[in-house]
C-alpha cells in the first residue's frame, strides 16, 4: 500500500464502521503524512497502469512455466497459486534449495517445509520469470546431481 512506507489502512462496510468509535482502533502506521502520500501515488499506479490485469496474465504466464517445469521434475509434487502468488510443494523438505537460489540470483522462501513460495512484484515481466524458471531449473539438476 505504501510502495515500500510502512502505513496501515482499515476497510469495512457502513455496518462495520458503525460500531467503531475514536479510539477503538489505532495503527502504528496510521495517518503518517509522508506514507500517506506514497500511497496514494501507489494506488494512483495500480489503478492507471492497471498492474491488476498485468499481474493475472504474468500470473497465468509463471502458472504455466512453473507446470511445465514441475512435469520434468518428479521432485515436485504440485503447483497451486492465485495471480503471481505462487507455490511448489516438493517431495522432501527444501530449506536448502533457498540459499542455492539465493546465490544464483533468486529470492525465494520455503513454507511448510517443502513449499517453495514465489512473491514477485506485480511489475515482473515475461523475460524475468523466464530467468527464474532457468535458475530453479539449474538448482533442481545441481541437487540432483549432488543426490547421485
Amino acid at each position: 500500500l505504501g510502495a515500500g512506507l510502512p502505513i496501515g489502512a482499515v476497510v469495512a462496510n457502513r455496518e462495520v464502521s458503525s460500531t467503531f468509535r475514536p479510539g477503538d482502533h489505532g495503527s502504528t502506521f496510521g495517518g503518517n503524512p509522508v506514507a500517506c502520500v506514497a500511497a496514494l501515488a501507489a494506488l494512483n499506479v495500480l489503478l492507471t497502469e492497471d498492474l491488476s490485469a498485468q499481474a493475472r496474465v504474468m500470473g497465468d504466464y509463471f502458472s504455466g512455466r512453473l507446470q511445465s517445469l514441475a512435469r520434468n521434475w518428479g521432485i515436485v509434487r504440485e503447483v497451486r497459486g492465485v495471480g503471481l502468488m505462487q507455490g511448489m510443494e516438493l517431495e522432501t523438505p527444501c530449506r536448502h534449495l533457498v540459499d542455492e537460489c539465493r546465490h544464483r540470483g533468486l529470492l525465494v522462501n520455503v513454507t511448510a517445509e517443502r513449499v517453495l513460495r514465489f512473491l514477485p512484484p506485480l511489475v515482473v515481466g515475461q523475460g524475468e520469470i523466464d530467468r527464474a524458471i532457468s535458475i530453479l531449473e539449474g538448482v533442481f539438476l545441481a541437487v540432483s546431481r549432488e543426490a547421485s
